[in-house]
């Protein structure tokens, strides 16, 4: 299926660990959404200050309810890949 929502919707899909079956079932109901691949902006070579820290970073995003909406439902103790 990601395959699928990369190279014929154009959009893009969170990695394989990630696209859980309830996840594709919260897609497919309209609770979740997927971003197009030409509204990401890839971001190289990142200044290692703990303001960019994954963790940091995830904790800001999970608590917004609009970029929430965007990201698979990840447990306290597990954080999206970097």
């Amino acid at each position: 299926m990601r395959e699928f929502l990369i190279n014929t919707g154009g959009y893009y899909a969170p990695p394989l660990r990630d696209l859980t079956n309830d996840f594709c079932r919260r897609l497919l109901k309209g609770e979740k959404k997927l971003l197009l691949s030409k509204d990401v902006l890839w971001v190289e070579n990142v200044p290692n200050w703990p303001e960019f820290s994954s963790k940091h970073l995830w904790l800001k995003a999970k608590a917004n309810e609009t970029l929430s909406r965007y990201f698979p439902d990840f447990s306290d103790s597990r954080l999206p890949q970097r």
